[in-house]
């Protein structure tokens, strides 16, 4: 199943692929036999297709940057927690004498081991299934390039277009 990280990166690869095509020299030759063919509006029309699979991800990127904003909040969480956890697993591993020495009475030591075993395997827990959601969302960084990237596709077709309007008014 793809996460919103895995649908993030591939429409930054189509994106990418699709600038590629239209920055290609194959594109001023389209230009060029518009022009003398006199079919800019069907290029246009062309143009326009090009960018219509584009909008409902982009769309898509407003619902993904709200969680992904949420995802930063609980990472900051995981990091407050993850000290804990360790501290906890390292009270339970900790031996008799090792807890003497920090000034558990012996007799509270196995109360201690009780207590903070089940709170570190728990806790353990918690921050393995933070980490694995958060490893399924793109940072908003990622949001943001992908944004730019789609903002820079339609300015290179708008171009695209006026260009073969200029190019096929010209004739």
């Amino acid at each position: 199943m793809s996460t919103a990280k895995d649908i993030v990166d591939d429409a930054s690869a189509l994106v990418e692929e699709t600038r590629k095509l239209m920055q290609a020299k194959s594109t001023q030759a389209v230009v060029d036999i518009a022009h003398q063919l006199k079919c800019g509006s069907a290029v246009n029309a062309a143009a326009d297709l090009v960018l219509k699979p584009f909008a409902p991800i982009e769309g898509g990127l407003g619902r993904i940057r709200e969680v992904a904003q949420q995802t930063t909040a609980l990472s900051g969480l995981l990091g407050l927690l993850r000290p804990m956890v360790r501290g906890t697993a390292s009270l339970a591993k900790a031996g008799t004498e090792d807890l003497a020495r920090i000034g558990l009475p012996a007799d509270g030591v196995g109360q201690v081991q009780q207590l903070v075993g089940p709170v570190s395997e728990r806790g353990d827990v918690v921050l393995k299934s933070g980490e694995s959601f958060l490893d399924g969302y793109p940072s908003p960084a990622d949001i943001d390039r992908l944004e730019a990237a789609f903002r820079d596709l339609a300015k290179i077709i708008e171009g695209f277009k006026k260009k073969v309007e200029s190019d096929a008014g010209a004739g």
